[in-house]
């Protein structure tokens, strides 16, 4: 991965995080766990599909 590549991937994990992950978080630290199990496996589903779960992890 070229620094240019980093950069886009860096700014799109921001993107996602604040559109997807924060206010869920919110939701869960409210409701609790028990409450957005089905909300956090949407997202984790989400995360995987576009390829953002252990992005560390080459290929």
């Amino acid at each position: 991965m070229n620094q240019n590549q980093l950069i886009t991937l860096k700014s799109d994990i921001q993107s996602f995080l604040k559109k997807d992950v924060f206010d869920l978080e919110k939701k869960v630290l409210s409701k609790g766990w028990d409450a957005t199990f089905d909300d956090l496996e949407k997202k984790r589903e989400k995360v995987k599909s576009i390829g953002y779960w252990i992005p560390q992890i080459p290929k």
